[in-house]
């Protein structure tokens, strides 16, 4: 909940980003505070993501999980 009990914060995942939207709760009006993105967007990433009220700053971890893909050949 932002700006005094009048905005609310909406946060959309995608799979290498992260906006964050500020939500005007009488007008419903939308307004863009931060894109966050991955560095490297290969393997499945994990956000954590936390605001202060007022939405001035924030802390983020976004952890990335990779896994191996194996061929073997000539099993019998």
């Amino acid at each position: 909940m932002g700006r005094h009990g009048r905005a609310l914060y909406i946060g959309r995942l995608t799979r290498f980003a992260v906006r964050i939207d500020e939500v005007d709760l009488a007008t419903g009006r939308h307004r863009r505070l931060q894109e966050l993105r991955v560095a490297d967007p290969a393997g499945s990433v994990l956000w954590n993501l936390v605001m202060t009220p007022d939405g001035k700053e924030y802390a983020y971890d976004a952890r990335s999980s990779r896994s191996a893909l194996y061929l073997v050949q000539g099993l019998r």
